[in-house]
């Protein structure tokens, strides 16, 4: 049921110890519907951002924090983080737009 199904159900009941006014400017005062997220939105903003990272895999490395051990011929990878900021940034991008915005921010 939407606002305007509630709003035209009090105008057209009879009225009790509160005035239709009054129940009017009550539910005028509750915000509007939001915006629905389903897991379909939310499946294709993951795959979106799954995307970005697999094509950019490269950038997922902190190149700077590699570490090798060297083995008679072989060099060893021996540790390597994660740029976890990018990993983040891509997530927020696709992620983000599907919520509202936070009056409170």
């Amino acid at each position: 049921m939407t606002k305007q199904d509630v709003l035209n159900r009090v105008l057209n009941s009879e009225s009790s110890i509160f005035s239709k006014d009054d129940v009017v400017r009550l539910i005028e005062l509750v915000e509007g519907e939001g915006k629905v997220i389903t897991v379909t939105n939310i499946g294709a903003a993951i795959g979106d951002a799954m995307n970005v990272l697999s094509r950019n895999s490269y950038d997922i490395v902190n190149k700077r924090t590699a570490e090798f051990e060297l083995h008679g011929n072989e060099i060893n990878l021996v540790e390597v983080d994660l740029d976890l900021d990018y990993i983040r940034e891509t997530l927020e991008e696709h992620l983000m737009p599907l919520g509202e915005v936070d009056p409170n921010d």
